[in-house]
């Protein structure tokens, strides 16, 4: 039965809603423990529901004598319309953000080129700059120039293991300053994002010392009241979570990068040039998906503290006053 729960608050759920109202159908015991457990889970994750509406709709469904499919296919409806009219609504911003950040990337990139090029030599230049997808149409083009034997071509399922080892070796040159910009880029906003909420939490202490002076004290009195903070445990706890999430982010990337060379490696031998090109991109998601580097759960981790503390706060004035 328990899977038949889960994913009640799915959006894509309509194909189990015969099932949940079989399953309650068959006993009144049954009905009993899924309200039960039910209620305990909407306790456990109210935060998680997408709606108060749909929070509402389902506190109903829990009161009345019968579950049945047809209610769970028009829940399901509507839930899937207000998730789909959220994630359109942030669309537009999504798409600017990605495009800004693809931008960024490139131009971290053309600056660790620079550097690159006044640092190494040429032939580490070239390997650092080459271009994987016309390197696997030359290996293969090279291999089937010199075939041996007349009248037959030989590919580059011929040579496997030289072709794989040889493009996995150039991709691993070829992506590392892509992602070193890209690692770059996430780390230097990770740590904005920890530096804002270091300053919200410092500017809360700083209201806690100084409730009725801190609209009228000049920059010289803020400057001695900040001094006089000292570095909490919050804080300390703070600088911890930020190098454990650095950590995570790096090692992320790192994996990133190796699946990404060896994906070109495989997809040069199945398809030399366009393959080289997916295949390194499925090693890139790979990665991904086996190891989240943390970076998006942490800066909404971030966001959600700031907001309750400053609902918090506002509850304690409200109270006060």
């Amino acid at each position: 039965m328990v899977p038949y729960l889960l994913v009640i608050g799915n959006p894509g759920s309509r194909s189990c809603s015969f099932q949940i109202g079989r399953v309650i159908k068959t006993g009144p015991n049954r009905y009993t423990i899924f309200q039960f457990y039910f209620h305990r889970k909407l306790r456990e994750n109210v935060l998680l529901m997408p709606s108060a509406y749909c929070l509402s709709r389902v506190l109903n469904v829990l009161q009345i004598d019968s579950f049945t499919s047809q209610y769970v296919a028009k829940y399901n409806t509507i839930h899937n319309q207000i998730e789909w009219d959220k994630r359109w609504k942030t669309f537009p911003k999504k798409f600017v953000t990605a495009l800004v950040k693809y931008h960024a990337v490139t131009l971290i990139l053309r600056f660790y080129e620079l550097v690159a090029s006044k640092v190494v030599d040429k032939y580490r230049l070239n390997k650092l700059t080459m271009d994987p997808f016309v390197m696997s149409r030359r290996i293969a083009s090279r291999i089937e120039s010199r075939s041996p034997i007349a009248g037959k071509v030989e590919t580059v399922r011929d040579h496997k293991i030289h072709v794989v080892g040889n493009m996995t070796s150039t991709t691993l040159w070829a992506n590392l300053l892509p992602f070193c910009a890209d690692y770059s880029l996430h780390q230097a906003l990770l740590c904005y994002g920890y530096l804002k909420y270091y300053n919200f939490q410092r500017q809360r202490r700083l209201l806690a010392a100084n409730p009725s002076d801190c609209d009228e004290t000049d920059e010289s009195t803020a400057n001695g009241a900040s001094a006089s903070v000292l570095i909490t445990e919050d804080d300390k706890k703070l600088a911890k979570d930020l190098g454990w999430k650095s950590l995570r982010l790096v090692t992320s990337r790192k994996v990133g990068w190796i699946f990404s060379s060896v994906g070109a490696g495989v997809g040069a031998v199945v398809w030399p040039g366009w393959g080289t090109i997916v295949f390194s991109a499925l090693g890139d998601g790979a990665a991904g998906a086996i190891l989240d580097d943390g970076y998006f759960k942490a800066r909404k981790s971030l966001e959600e503290e700031q907001a309750a503390d400053v609902a918090r706060d506002e509850s304690i004035s409200r109270q006060v006053q």
